[in-house]
């Protein structure tokens, strides 16, 4: 396994704890957070399928959806109170060091083919 194909797999992986942490937030409160839970639930683990796969263009969608996922993170733990907030603030950590591996992978110079 190469040093990029680590990357993809390091991100997949946080995109799946990620998407493994909001589960917990849409059914202590479904009413308020519920639906958008379970949305980006579903969005993180199909982009770590992708990220699985080495497609680069699900890097991409998911360097931007972290770096929503942080500033959205963000806000509902500054709304939030008690387990929420905790988990909240894990998600934030998580998408931020998903999105640093993530942008990593994608501006990092590319090694010389031989022609």
């Amino acid at each position: 396994m190469t040093r990029q194909e680590r990357k993809y797999t390091a991100a997949a992986a946080l995109l799946f704890a990620s998407a493994a942490l909001h589960l917990p937030i849409a059914g202590i409160d479904f009413g308020a957070f519920g639906i958008q839970m379970i949305v980006a639930a579903l969005l993180w683990t199909v982009l770590g399928l992708g990220l699985l796969r080495y497609w680069r263009w699900c890097a991409y969608i998911a360097l931007f959806g972290m770096l929503y996922g942080v500033s959205a993170a963000l806000f509902g733990a500054m709304d939030a109170i008690g387990l929420v907030s905790i988990l909240f603030w894990a998600i934030v950590a998580i998408d931020a060091l998903a999105a640093a591996i993530l942008f990593g992978l994608l501006w990092a110079p590319h090694p010389k083919r031989p022609t």
